[in-house]
């Protein structure tokens, strides 16, 4: 039986929890470790590339990483 999801509730539970440390730890140390799913994970990183910000995520075991690039917003 397949779950009926929220999308834009879900999308703004993630913002509300991870936007915005992502970003701010991002500044400054250049990376964000998150310890949800890969779906929250993905969700995040979109949300960066969306306000413009260029970053790589990257999948390992646990935790995952989203590592802001250099020289870009």
């Amino acid at each position: 039986m397949p779950f009926d999801i929220d999308k834009e509730a879900l999308r703004a539970s993630v913002f509300k929890q991870h936007y915005i440390p992502a970003i701010e730890s991002i500044g400054k140390i250049g990376r964000y470790w998150f310890g949800g799913t890969r779906q929250a994970a993905s969700m995040v990183a979109s949300l960066l590339r969306e306000s413009e910000m260029s970053i790589i995520l990257h999948n390992a075991p646990t935790p995952l990483g989203i590592r802001g690039l250099p020289g870009r917003k």
